[in-house]
């Protein structure tokens, strides 16, 4: 569903962009480190739908069951619509909203009750960005302890097909309804410097078509109306020639 409303928005901003002109925000270098500074100062706040693996040491029995064998986004516990969690001994944690570190803190707090000095780590993972449009294996990139570049996302996504538009590459941050939208060119070779911009959770990478797709998709729309054509016109003259 989440992957289907991207969709649907990239379409929106695609027709608003051809009717006016959308404010997009053109990078270089001394962007890109300003932009890069506030990723590193921002914390990422868990949200219901999170996915937490808590790690206890000298107590694996409290830790959250870990398989290797399943998929990241579906590892550690399930943070509940009401944005808690339900632990061993302590219950349920309110923990929408806590960044990672806000959160650890919490825990040792609540476990002190019960545990000799309780050391954990813990990490949300399923932080994920979406990749769209002309890259060969489109769909949810999983972004590691919050560190990802554009040109890693790319790089997982397959990199960009031949059809893509390399120096129009969209970075929308901040949710749906009100995006930043931000421009990157990796055309040139030194332009890869800009791909250095550090992605945030949640972030869509969209790479437009080019003007060959853009053709190739007009031929295809018009070759079954000139087929359709021309197969009317040789009935025509097919009867004509027959009743002469």
């Amino acid at each position: 569903m989440k992957f289907l409303s991207i969709l649907v928005f990239l379409l929106s901003f695609l027709l608003i962009s051809c009717a006016e002109k959308t404010s997009v925000k053109t990078t270089d270098r001394n962007v890109i480190e300003i932009y890069n500074k506030k990723t590193e100062k921002k914390e990422y706040r868990i949200k219901p739908g999170d996915r937490i693996e808590i790690l206890f040491y000298r107590h694996p029995e409290l830790s959250t069951k870990t398989d290797q064998n399943i998929n990241q986004e579906d590892r550690g516990i399930l943070v509940n619509k009401r944005g808690e969690i339900i632990l061993p001994l302590i219950g349920s944690v309110k923990v929408a909203g806590l960044t990672e570190r806000e959160l650890e803190q919490l825990l040792q707090k609540r476990y002190q009750k019960y545990i000799k000095k309780p050391h954990l780590y813990l990490e949300v993972t399923n932080k994920r960005l979406y990749v769209v449009g002309e890259v060969k294996n489109p769909g949810v990139v999983y972004v590691k302890d919050n560190k990802i570049t554009l040109i890693e996302a790319l790089s997982k996504a397959g990199d960009i097909t031949d059809f893509g538009k390399r120096r129009e590459i969209y970075v929308l941050r901040g949710g749906l309804k009100n995006p930043e939208v931000i421009k990157i060119s990796v055309e040139k070779p030194e332009d890869l410097t800009l791909a250095n911009i550090k992605l945030e959770p949640e972030d869509i990478v969209y790479v437009p078509p080019n003007k060959i797709k853009n053709m190739n998709l007009a031929i295809n729309g018009v070759l079954p109306l000139v087929n359709l054509v021309g197969g009317i016109l040789g009935s025509l003259v097919d009867v004509k020639y027959l009743s002469e």
